[in-house]
Parts: C-alpha cells; sequence; structure tokens
C-alpha cells in the first residue's frame, strides 16, 4: 500500500489502485492504538527536549585523553581469552565506536586495510545501502585491535550459548546487564568518566575521532561518515562528549579516510 500510496512502484490500473488503498490491513479493534497528530507532535517535542538535555546538562569530558589511549592499548595488546567477555568487549567498543549487538555477534569481523589505523567492518547494524560492512577509522592500530577481536571469539567459542546469539536482541540480552555493570562500576575502563549508557562508548569514540583525524568535514557530517548513520540527525545523539584538547593527539592520524563505496542515496 505505501509504495503504491507514494508511487515508488509502477501503478496498477485504476480498479485495481483503489481497491489496494481501500484495504484495511489491521483489525478495526487497533485502530484507537494509533497515535493521533497531536500525541505524535508531543512525543516529538519530548525527544528533541531529551536531546537538548544530553547536549548541555549532559556532557561528559575526557580529561586524560592519552591515558585513555594508553590504557586502551594496553588492555587490547595484551588480552586472552582468560577475561571475562565484559572486560574483553568494552575496549573493542571504545576503540572502533560499534554497536555492542554488532561487536559481540560471532558472525562479525574485523578485517585488515591498507592503511594500519582503519580496518573494514562487517556486521554493521544500521548501514546505509543494506551490505553491512564500512570502512572505519580505529583509535589503535588494527595489529592491536586483532589481538583483542581474536582474544573476545575465543571466549565466545567456549560458550554452549554461541548458537542463541543469532539476532541483536538475543546479543543484548546475554550481554548487556553486564557491560553496563561494569560500566557503572568503572573496573575495566578506569580512567573514563562516569558513563550513563554502554552506547555513551560511541559518543566517546566519535570525541577522540575528532582530536585524532582531520576531517574535512563538519562535526555532524564526520559522524555519519565514521559511525555509518542514515540519517545527518542521528548524529546529534553523540556530541555529548568531549575531549580536553592535546597538541601532541591532535591530527596525529592524519587526514580523514572517505568510504567512497557508500550509498548516499538516502
Amino acid at each position: 500500500q505505501r509504495s503504491h500510496a507514494v508511487g515508488t512502484v509502477d501503478p496498477w490500473p485504476e480498479p485495481f489502485e483503489s481497491a489496494l488503498l481501500a484495504l484495511e490491513l489491521t483489525p478495526a479493534c487497533l485502530q484507537h492504538l494509533k497515535l493521533s497528530p497531536r500525541e505524535c507532535i508531543e512525543l516529538k517535542r519530548l525527544q528533541d527536549k531529551a536531546l537538548l538535555r544530553r547536549n548541555t546538562s549532559g556532557v561528559i569530558t575526557i580529561e586524560q585523553p592519552r591515558l585513555v589511549l594508553q590504557l586502551l592499548t594496553h588492555l587490547l595488546q595484551t588480552a586472552t581469552s582468560k577475561r571475562s567477555i565484559t572486560a574483553l568487549a568494552l575496549p573493542i567498543l571504545l576503540a572502533t565506536g560499534r554497536r555492542s549487538a554488532a561487536v559481540l555477534n560471532p558472525k562479525s569481523t574485523f578485517r585488515p586495510h591498507s592503511n594500519p589505523m582503519y580496518c573494514l567492518f562487517s556486521g554493521l547494524l544500521k548501514k546505509r545501502g543494506g551490505d553491512g560492512q564500512a570502512i572505519i577509522p580505529l583509535l589503535v592500530p588494527y595489529s592491536t585491535l586483532a589481538v583483542g577481536v581474536q582474544a573476545l571469539r575465543d571466549r565466545q567459542a567456549r560458550n554452549a550459548h554461541l548458537e542463541t546469539l543469532d539476532t541483536p536482541r538475543a546479543i543484548k540480552t546475554r550481554y548487556q546487564p553486564g557491560l553496563w555493570k561494569a560500566i557503572r562500576a568503572r573496573d575495566v575502563l578506569p580512567c573514563l568518566p562516569i558513563l550513563k549508557r554502554v552506547h555513551d562508548l560511541r559518543a566517546c569514540y566519535l570525541a577522540f575521532i575528532h582530536q585524532l583525524y582531520e576531517s574535512p568535514f563538519s562535526q555532524a557530517a564526520t559522524c555519519i561518515t565514521v559511525l555509518c548513520h542514515a540519517k545527518l540527525k542521528d548524529s546529534l545523539a553523540y556530541s555529548h562528549v568531549k575531549v580536553c584538547h592535546d597538541e601532541s593527539l591532535a591530527g596525529s592520524c592524519g587526514p580523514l579516510l572517505v568510504d567512497e563505496s557508500e550509498d548516499d542515496s538516502d
């Protein structure tokens, strides 16, 4: 119905078009569950208010960026399958900026790129073009990241429930409580400020990208590039983390590479 209504497919003869649009695809008893136009506007207003609050009173500042990167490198270089999945996953989440359900999916892969500070990640959950792959910048060299990723996969392979992790929901249900507990306790990445959500690690990653790489784009456009968002407005939810300027780190990873295979048709 929607495709025919907006004209994205070839139209049918008029009688068939009218009959298609007249179809009721949901039971009449469910009609009262639809949000009214006023309720939709109010919901959007509340979302905008929450986003503004996060970018004003909820700003997170990383005061010692060099210390964070040193600890991150150490955790990945020394990673072994003897550590907990939580202790192995958190450094990878920060170093790559990927979603926890993507990183902890056993089928996701990190492959080398010609530039040692990048990798080809396969397993994106929300990707323009829908192929689930993208070239992404890293906070550590790929060789360092690869040690941590291999340790994580080896650790996951020891679990009998591995085959049940076939959906993002199943992965989050299994691992999110442990990740959240470790974030609050700060026992894996103690040099980071207190974060409110595991997802804040993506915002921390983005803040480091702004400092380490020389981007030709605005901050919002840089965000949509490295986090592989579909819409520019999605970037607004990741601007609440600041990294204190360190002259020795600024632009140290060189110009930000742009994945020319990206589909910008959206």
